[in-house]
């Protein structure tokens, strides 16, 4: 994916290695065991970009954010979510919190949920509570000292 891209890579690339000299080997090796997209439970399923595509996060193109999302890329991570009946999708990779809906190639309903930062100092977070059909509530949290 990367390589397809015109924008330089973020500053974060130079910070990853104190990032993992921070953590014991024992901890790396416990994140690199956990799969990278799951579903979590009934219809949910976890992803940090998009499905099968870890470094896009708006599913409809966007011009600042995802220039290199090509349709056939969307189309296969709506195939994916057709293929494991996923409704909702819990995706993080966002600049920005946001939630809306598209549709499966069945024609189902879809429940995108884009968890993410809203500034230096805090971060939006979903709780998602199922009673007839899956309800999100979003609330934020403090970061940093």
């Amino acid at each position: 994916m990367r390589l397809r891209r015109s924008d330089p890579p973020g500053p974060w690339l130079e910070q990853m290695a104190a990032g993992q000299d921070a953590l014991s080997a024992d901890e790396l090796s416990w994140l690199r065991s956990l799969p990278e997209e799951f579903v979590l439970t009934d219809g949910v399923y976890v992803c940090h970009g998009m499905p099968g595509n870890p470094w896009n996060a708006y599913w409809p193109a966007h011009p600042t954010y995802d220039g290199n999302l090509i349709a056939a890329e969307r189309d296969a991570s709506l195939r994916l979510l057709a293929r494991v009946d996923a409704s909702v999708v819990l995706c993080g990779h966002a600049p920005e919190p946001a939630e809306y809906h598209d549709e499966l190639p069945d024609g189902r309903p879809l429940h995108i949920v884009l968890a993410g930062p809203r500034g230096d100092t805090e971060v939006d977070y979903a709780i998602l509570t199922h009673r007839q059909r899956w309800e999100v509530s979003w609330h934020t949290a403090r970061i940093g000292a």
